[in-house]
């Protein structure tokens, strides 16, 4: 039985460090693990993320109210602490990983393959279900496997046209998000959810499923920085209105549509506005699979056991 400690992850990342990360771990060991909380004991693994706990009562209720920035863990003065006989650095935000630092592997959206313990893991495959855990342990509200999200799927007998216009969840609002809020408006309504109003909810999926479309900009554009966002947005039943840059193509552009490909806002919300008043277009993109390829499971696994035994 190996143990591994978890430090400096979100709040809510039990559910993953529980449903991804653990069966994962037992793939790379060949055995079972065990997750351990106590700070002071030995364990085989550290996992370190980004997410170093707010200070205080008053500190938190400022970050979550968008008063004041969340902190962050300064990688030129960390030193990881030295009770574990391996450590992984993991980050699901745009963040590089800090390569100079003594960690065994780093997990990452970068793609920089300069240092070979560098390996590209984005944060939307947290959302997929690898291991039949059959449990929600991602962002998305829902787990499918990888073989559900790479088939065409039946849009059923429901009334496309019907549907509310638009919807977008915000909780960082970020200058790129706002402006295609503004020009979209003028098309149709669109419904705003998270920090950026108050109106925070758990169950995505079950609002977006009432809107043709959803609005999934990235909070910033990076090679290869793809979170739960478009994936999200497929999952509800809507059209995802998508900007960030797959480079590694593992989304079907035939599935969403693509701020990066209109030259301005106006284009876009012209086209979102033809599509929504098309049924046989709305079919079109909501019939596709989200996924264009499989993602590499097996080899990220396999790095990773490479990286902790050697």
């Amino acid at each position: 039985m190996k143990t591994v400690r978890f430090i400096n992850f979100w709040k809510t990342s039990p559910q993953v460090q529980n449903g991804f990360f653990k069966p994962m771990l037992e793939q790379v060991y060949g055995e079972g693990v065990d997750i351990i909380s106590e700070p002071d004991c030995k364990v085989d693994l550290e996992v370190y993320s980004v997410f170093p706990p707010t200070r205080g009562i008053v500190g938190k209720a400022l970050t979550h109210f968008g008063l004041m920035k969340a902190p962050k863990v300064d990688w030129f003065e960390f030193n990881p602490m030295p009770n574990s006989d391996r450590k992984i650095w993991f980050t699901g935000e745009n963040i590089r990983p800090p390569l100079h630092l003594d960690f065994d592997a780093y997990l990452s959206f970068d793609s920089d393959v300069v240092d070979t313990r560098n390996i590209y893991m984005p944060l939307w495959i947290l959302n997929i279900d690898w291991f039949d855990i059959k449990n929600v342990h991602g962002f998305a509200g829902v787990s499918p496997t990888q073989d559900d999200l790479l088939k065409r799927r039946s849009i059923g007998n429901v009334d496309l046209l019907q549907k509310k216009f638009c919807v977008s969840f915000i909780g960082n609002p970020e200058n790129t998000r706002l402006s295609a809020v503004k020009f979209l408006s003028s098309k149709g309504n669109v419904d705003l959810f998270g920090r950026i109003n108050g109106t925070l909810i758990d169950k995505k999926i079950d609002i977006g499923s009432k809107y043709k479309f959803i609005l999934a900009f990235e909070n910033t554009v990076s090679p290869g920085y793809v979170t739960e966002k478009l994936l999200e947005a497929h999952l509800s039943g809507a059209i995802p209105i998508y900007w960030g840059l797959d480079i590694h193509e593992y989304f079907n552009k035939d599935s969403y549509i693509n701020f990066a490909d209109f030259e301005s806002f106006n284009h876009l919300a012209d086209y979102v506005a033809e599509v929504s008043n098309n049924k046989i277009l709305m079919e079109k993109f909501l019939s596709e699979p989200i996924m264009n390829k499989p993602f590499p499971m097996a080899e990220l696994v396999s790095r990773l056991k490479s990286a902790l035994s050697a």
